[in-house]
């Protein structure tokens, strides 16, 4: 997003692209998770006014404060990223107004103001997994910032570390890793570490231009699974939850080559007419 608005921001055309690629497609999933419910009463809720607030709060993005509430399965994430989209023109204003240093100053010391806030604050750890807090906006805001920024050496033609440098921060890194169950993932310093790993992983991939170097037809498979993932992801569970527990059929790696079948159809032929309309309105 950078890339496209850093010297060329419009905030009415901005909104416009965002909400033409994340809602048609999000407005779907919402009424296939309504007709999965279709033999419930009142698909589900225990009232039609219950229904009614629900696909009203889903619609317009009013989950982005309580993003585990939303409806559809994973959908928390498409309300953070709602979210982060909010915040991306007030993050612009900062990269346009300092250098590269402050901004990496301010990102750094953000992320561990909200890093400590959570993990020292916030998260409980004797209790069961606090999905109210973990799906919250500003826990995963490091990667947006970090995003941005990467995005910002870029234009601005800065060079990352050499490779022998970074193989040696992480192999450091991982050293440090304490992995005991699946929650530890995502607490105390095992969620700092993997994050410094994925942001370093990201910055060699962009600086270093590994996917131009590619053989042409690797390019273009990975071009089209690039264009699939939101399908993938939003409708995935629809497809699982079709094989579990109306045909009976637990194949994984069958039920993700259907759901990459679905996923064609669904990009190409809605997703990018949607796309299409959101740019004749700008």
């Amino acid at each position: 997003m950078i890339y496209n608005y850093y010297n060329n921001f419009k905030l009415k055309t901005y909104f416009i692209h965002r909400f033409f690629r994340i809602a048609p497609l999000f407005y779907l999933a919402i009424i296939f998770e309504l007709l999965r419910h279709y033999n419930s009463t009142y698909m589900g809720y225990p009232n039609l006014e219950s229904l009614s607030i629900s696909i009203a709060s889903n619609i317009t993005f009013y989950h982005i404060l309580q993003p585990y509430k939303a409806s559809v399965v994973s959908s928390w994430s498409i309300m953070v990223e709602v979210g982060l989209y909010i915040l991306f023109p007030l993050l612009l204003i900062l990269y346009h107004k300092y250098n590269t240093r402050v901004i990496f100053i301010h990102i750094t010391i953000t992320s561990l103001i909200i890093y400590f806030l959570f993990n020292t604050y916030i998260f409980n750890p004797t209790l069961d997994f606090q999905n109210n807090y973990y799906t919250n906006v500003f826990f995963h805001l490091h990667f947006f910032l970090f995003g941005m920024f990467l995005g910002y050496m870029k234009i601005k033609g800065i060079k990352f570390i050499r490779i022998k440098y970074l193989v040696l921060i992480l192999v450091l890194l991982i050293y440090f890793l304490d992995i005991d169950s699946q929650k530890t993932l995502i607490l105390n310093q095992n969620r700092m570490i993997l994050s410094i790993i994925t942001i370093l992983f990201i910055a060699y991939f962009l600086f270093n231009d590994i996917l131009s170097r590619l053989n042409i037809h690797i390019q273009k498979i990975i071009t089209i699974f690039s264009n699939l993932t939101y399908s993938i992801y939003l409708l995935h569970y629809f497809v699982f939850y079709i094989a579990y527990n109306i045909m009976g059929f637990n194949n994984i790696y069958i039920m993700m080559l259907v759901v990459i079948c679905i996923s064609l159809p669904s990009y190409y032929l809605y997703e990018k007419k949607f796309i299409t309309i959101g740019k004749k309105y700008v």
